[in-house]
């Protein structure tokens, strides 16, 4: 369960839980392209839309996070390639 700080959004607190679930259970074949379709794929899970108040959670089970990171292993090269301009944006991404 992520909750919202102030000026965060869904992706953020996916990516929240993308890096806590990865501190307990790394995984080194894991690109910043990956991690971004990884981030994208347990935003769209989620029920809620638009913007979060502050303290507003949600919650992503360990079930999701292993489906989305099995989903981001299945890409193809050219969508990893693709996935590059949106990890170049995120600092803890970058190669």
């Amino acid at each position: 369960i992520e909750a919202a700080a102030p000026g965060e959004g869904t992706t953020h607190l996916a990516r929240r839980a993308l890096e806590n679930y990865l501190e307990k259970t790394p995984d080194s074949s894991l690109s910043g392209e990956h991690k971004v379709y990884i981030e994208d794929y347990l935003r769209k899970q989620l029920t809620h839309r638009g913007p979060l108040a502050i303290g507003q959670s949600a919650e992503f089970s360990k079930d999701m996070i292993l489906q989305a990171i099995d989903q981001s292993k299945q890409l193809s090269a050219q969508q990893l390639q693709n996935l590059k301009q949106y990890s170049s944006r995120v600092a803890a991404y970058r190669s």
